[in-house]
């Protein structure tokens, strides 16, 4: 029955990607991209902040391991299905770009002295990072100026220096109170630029659960879209704009209750990102514009696609607005922005199909070297956080990279292990538990992977998958992070039918428990709700099975077969297994 898995493992490496693509292709790095937007324009200050994205399928896409199928996830991955989404901190995955909007509506030019030169030291402190000082000399203003519209405006100001100190909820109540006093000053601009600050607060904001981080996304939009009934593109063009590329974000990321509502948001983000393109014309804006061709091609890459030439279609958009990016992120003028594009790029080669293995290899050893490329910027002892999310996607990239021999493969795999072994070093499990589990899963698959000369190495390598394995189930519970939680019972219950044993009966023990791991894991895969994934861990279960209940081996091979639209070889070597299996 093992077997039957091995003749796919190439062209699985082919068509790894060419399954319906969701929010974050949990397969191949976590975009770990930060796009540094700073524009400054006339009154009006914004200042970017930085929130998590990952690329990958909603359901994880799957590679196969010799005999079964086994998952991977990216680093920072913030997306999970029907309102699942969850954001660990901050500064965690791809490129969202969250423009702040400090509007200080002619303070500077306050006709009270004493106001006036509050506002301009508050100015001066929170240009140097001395938030804390800002917030004394703002308060101080507010004691005494009597005017709603300026007082709305120290509102802002306040708002945006616990922004920066990343009270996120402490920001929204003094951006709510400057919303309240440019609605009574009847003032347009500050009613919008609130409503964007505020949209962006909920955006940012950790979260305890899925769910809740899912709430707050859903009102950011509600904020965002808000603001554009009075941010009127022939009115406030660059204002428009940036809150349409907010709003595109958002969309990227909002939670969907099933894969046709994750079509239509992203879809609206990529409308947004356009949206935005019409007013931040490469020749006037190039920054801007460099930004927004990066998360247009974010949207892409998330795009679910309805065939796999449809996917194709999409991550090679993807890939072109990455590289109309890099033309205005030139290495030396932007190396933080180079470094980020350079990493998206590799992770959309990464996913991107190709029609045959040379093809294939092609794409990935672009993808190398673009995960090199911004290696040369994000240093272990500058970034560390970016440094080890590029670790791991240049990890995932080795073990996709196909290989003209075993040698060259085990060289593969080894280089993915270092990779994966190296991000550990940054994600500690106490600091960053969501990337520790799913580096630990990583690595796990890569030790599954892993060729070995000789049986007592090959079980030392399945027995550390195993730890692995293991050491992401202690962070991703079955209640808090039940599709993490599947993907991983399924890949460990491919390490323990792996697992070599000394005798029958300890071989009898590894698929016992091969079998529980995979029932877990259905648990969560319903066949109506998770189809794919439903798929492979139904063939991983019958596989096991054969040997020891040809009828159960039967019934959820058969349960596989029914799916095999999602299987790269539409189920012809499934079917020969049912065959075999009857007999």
């Amino acid at each position: 029955m093992i077997e039957w898995f091995n003749g796919l493992s190439e062209g699985w490496q082919t068509a790894i990607f060419s399954a319906g693509v969701a929010v974050g292709l949990a397969v191949i790095g976590g975009l770990f991209a930060l796009l540094k937007w700073l524009r400054r324009r006339g009154e009006s200050s914004q200042l970017t902040t930085f929130a998590p994205i990952d690329i990958g399928p909603q359901s994880p896409s799957q590679v196969a391991q010799g005999s079964g199928i086994t998952q991977k996830v990216t680093v920072d991955r913030s997306q999970r299905d029907a309102g699942g989404l969850h954001i660990d901190n901050v500064e965690s995955g791809a490129t969202l770009n969250v423009t702040i909007i400090n509007y200080p509506d002619g303070l500077e030019q306050n006709p009270v002295p004493e106001i006036r030169d509050l506002f301009m030291s508050g100015r001066e402190h929170f240009s140097k990072g001395e938030f804390n000082e800002a917030i004394d000399d703002f308060k101080s203003g507010l004691e005494i100026e009597k005017d709603h519209e300026k007082r709305g405006a120290l509102y802002t100001q306040l708002g945006s220096c616990y922004y920066e100190l990343l009270s996120y909820i402490k920001a929204a109540q003094f951006y709510t109170s400057a919303l309240d006093e440019a609605k009574k000053a009847n003032d347009i601009e500050g009613q919008a630029s609130n409503l964007v600050n505020i949209a962006n607060t909920y955006y940012l904001r950790s979260s305890p659960d899925g769910p809740t981080r899912g709430a707050n996304v859903k009102k950011a939009v509600d904020f965002y879209k808000n603001a554009l009934q009075l941010f009127l593109k022939t009115e406030y063009p660059l204002e428009y704009a940036m809150t349409q590329n907010n709003l595109g974000s958002a969309y990227t990321y909002l939670p969907a209750a099933n894969p046709d509502e994750r079509v239509e948001n992203v879809k609206k983000a990529v409308e947004c990102y356009k949206a935005a393109l019409e007013i931040y014309k490469k020749d006037e804006y190039p920054i801007d514009y460099a930004g927004t061709r990066n998360n247009l091609g974010l949207a892409y890459t998330h795009l679910p696609a309805a065939n796999p030439d449809e996917r194709v279609e999409n991550v090679k958009k993807a890939v072109e607005c990455y590289k109309e990016a890099l033309e205005i992120y030139k290495k030396d003028e932007y190396p933080i922005d180079y470094a980020m594009t350079q990493n998206n790029l590799g992770a959309a080669y990464t996913y991107l199909p190709a029609a045959n293995l040379n093809e294939r290899a092609e794409n990935i050893k672009k993808a190398v070297e673009c995960y090199k490329e911004a290696l040369e910027i994000y240093k272990k002892d500058e970034y560390p956080i970016k440094y080890a999310g590029i670790r791991n996607n240049l990890g995932l990239a080795y073990t996709y990279l196909p290989a003209a021999n075993p040698d060259e493969r085990a060289e593969n795999i080894k280089k993915a292990a270092e990779c994966y072994k190296e991000a550990l070093e940054i994600y500690k499990k106490d600091e960053y538990p969501i990337k520790y589990a799913m580096i630990q899963n990583n690595l796990g698959a890569a030790y599954t992977d892993l060729p070995a000369t000789n049986p007592d190495e090959r079980a030392e390598n399945v027995k550390k998958a195993v730890e692995c394995y293991k050491a992401a189930l202690e962070i991703y519970k079955k209640d808090e992070y039940p599709i993490d939680y599947a993907m991983t019972r399924n890949n460990l219950g491919l390490a323990y039918t792996y697992l070599p044993a000394a005798n029958p009966d300890e071989r009898a023990e590894n698929v016992k428990k091969a079998v529980e791991c995979y029932k877990a894991a259905l648990e969560i895969r319903k066949k109506d709700e998770y189809p794919q994934d439903y798929c492979y861990t139904a063939a991983n279960l019958g596989m096991v099975l054969a040997d020891i209940d040809k009828k159960k081996a039967c019934y959820w091979l058969k349960e596989a077969y029914d799916l095999r639209k999602f299987l790269p070889d539409q189920g012809k070597r499934l079917e020969e297994l049912i065959d075999k299996t009857y007999k």
